[in-house]
């Protein structure tokens, strides 16, 4: 093996260590933004919570669970177009629960979009029949 292509080995494999090393500070980041958001929500920070949340969403932009705490969080606070934007994301991102389905609904239903509360309702229902 000649040294260039040593370099070139060496190269590659420390890019691969460092993506991964940073995947993983950033998902334990996300965890415990998480967890903080959650835990100040439950005291009724909503705001607090929502800073929190929007740190575990910059670490992962796709973590569902946080999508629905802050969702929650929004609409605590009535703030119910943000919070039907994370509902919808947490739905687009695989939620396809109908707990998700029926908070969105009901946010719908706040918004004074009934037909979509409708569809959505039906859809939670559609996810578990027992809902009812």
């Amino acid at each position: 093996m000649t040294e260039k292509r040593f370099k070139k080995i060496i190269a590659v494999l420390i890019a691969v260590v460092t993506a991964i090393i940073a995947k993983t500070t950033d998902g334990r980041a996300a965890i415990d933004a998480y967890a903080n958001g959650v835990g100040l929500a439950y005291q009724n920070q909503y705001q607090s919570a929502i800073a929190e949340l929007d740190l575990a969403l910059a670490c992962e932009p796709k973590y569902t669970n946080a999508l629905n705490a802050r969702a929650q969080s929004q609409a605590a606070l009535g703030n119910y177009e943000a919070a039907a934007a994370d509902y919808e994301a947490t739905r687009a991102s695989g939620d396809a629960s109908a707990s998700t389905a029926g908070e969105l609904a009901w946010v719908y239903y706040l918004l004074g979009r009934f037909d979509d509360a409708t569809a959505m309702n039906r859809t939670a229902l559609a996810a578990d029949p027992t809902v009812l």
